[in-house]
């Protein structure tokens, strides 16, 4: 179900607290027009990656299903960043870390422990 009102950003926060979990979350603005955004797990914008999927939707008229995988990755990193205790600003140095757990681990292992995963 789609989300009845469009959110608008601000500034996020470095650190949401321990435990805090992000993730895609779908958008029907009042036009109609549908996309995605990142939300944690109260239901408050994440007004950053809001901002970057709003203008991939709306300035440079990306489709939905392109804002949803945007919103997928970035609510991934965003919990890999929170679980490793890195400040998304600057995570991007140990870009080569997630990406390697991805090629191993994958997204959804039964019984994992490693930092980004979803299960």
């Amino acid at each position: 179900m789609f989300l009845g009102v469009w959110l608008c950003g601000g500034p996020l926060q470095p650190s949401r607290g321990p435990g805090v979990q992000v993730r895609a979350f779908p958008v029907r603005m009042p036009s109609g027009i549908r996309c995605w955004t990142v939300v944690d797990d109260e239901l408050a914008l994440i007004h950053d990656a809001d901002r970057f999927l709003r203008e991939l939707r709306l300035a440079r008229g990306r489709a939905e299903s392109t804002t949803k995988a945007y919103a997928e990755g970035l609510a991934l990193f965003l919990r890999w960043c929170e679980r490793g205790g890195r400040d998304w600003r600057t995570a991007a140095e140990d870009m080569g870390l997630i990406m390697l757990l991805l090629s191993r681990v994958g997204l959804r292992s039964p019984g994992c422990t490693a930092a980004i995963c979803t299960c």
